[in-house]
């Protein structure tokens, strides 16, 4: 199974390097996030930009054995969509794989279960409407009350009656990289339609929705196409104390 990381420069310097004490805590994150995981995992990969690359690999030294920058792409995209980068990352694989977040650590290799399911995530986020991090009736209705669109999927997910969740994709990966890759590619063409960039100027704080982009899309896909779907315990992660995680949308 191939380890991931990926890094989009851009919203990290617009606003998500202030949720770090310091840069060097950042960067020291980095560093034990790759180590640990690699250990396991030592077919890595790393899906950044240019600028990215400069601090990750020709300034830390990190030993991907695989790195590329195409998220270049995303140079004139909104940076509020910080999880524009990871969808990119998890579009381009074509292999089992797990994406890493910067901040998680794999201390030991992930549970046989998990490795052999055709989509797995860190832990399911279950959550009532007027949540104030996953808002996705708000989303819609901004959006289609601007001439938008949002995915059937997520349409069929907020009105088939099923308790709705997003999926904590600290870690994500799994064995279908097709429906994985479906699903990444479009979230990423939801944020960036031409259709939907003047509706999404409207909404107000995008960064909380790029939560909706990456984990309540992702469980509205699974639901919809009725596949495997496993999630992984807290204490595959650490951040800060280990098994506590931050509330859903606490940007890392």
């Amino acid at each position: 199974m191939r380890s991931v990381w990926s890094f989009w420069s851009r919203p990290h310097e617009h606003a998500r390097k202030r949720v770090w004490l310091t840069e060097r805590h950042h960067l020291l994150s980095w560093v034990l996030s790759v180590e640990t995981a690699r250990r396991h995992y030592p077919d890595t990969a790393l899906v950044t930009d240019a600028a990215g690359a400069r601090m990750l690999v020709d300034g830390l030294e990190i030993p991907f054995a695989r790195v590329s920058t195409e998220l270049d792409a995303l140079d004139g995209s909104d940076p509020e969509f910080w999880a524009l980068g990871k969808l990119y990352a998890y579009a381009a694989q074509d292999r089992p794989f797990v994406h890493v977040d910067a901040d998680v650590f794999l201390w030991s290799a992930l549970p046989e279960r998990l490795a052999a399911a055709p989509v797995f995530t860190q832990n399911p986020e279950p959550f009532e409407p007027g949540h104030p991090f996953y808002r996705p009736e708000r989303v819609e209705e901004w959006l289609r009350a601007e001439g938008g669109w949002v995915p059937e999927e997520w349409s069929w997910y907020l009105r088939s009656g099923r308790p709705l969740r997003g999926d904590c994709c600290g870690i994500l990966g799994g064995r279908d990289v097709e429906l994985i890759g479906r699903y990444a590619s479009e979230a990423v063409r939801t944020a960036e339609d031409p259709a939907n960039r003047a509706a999404w100027s409207r909404v107000p704080n995008r960064q909380v929705d790029s939560l909706c982009l990456e984990q309540f899309y992702l469980s509205a896909c699974v639901e919809r196409r009725g596949r495997g779907w496993s999630t992984c315990s807290a204490a595959s992660r650490s951040r800060g104390r280990p098994g506590r995680r931050p509330p859903p949308g606490t940007p890392t």
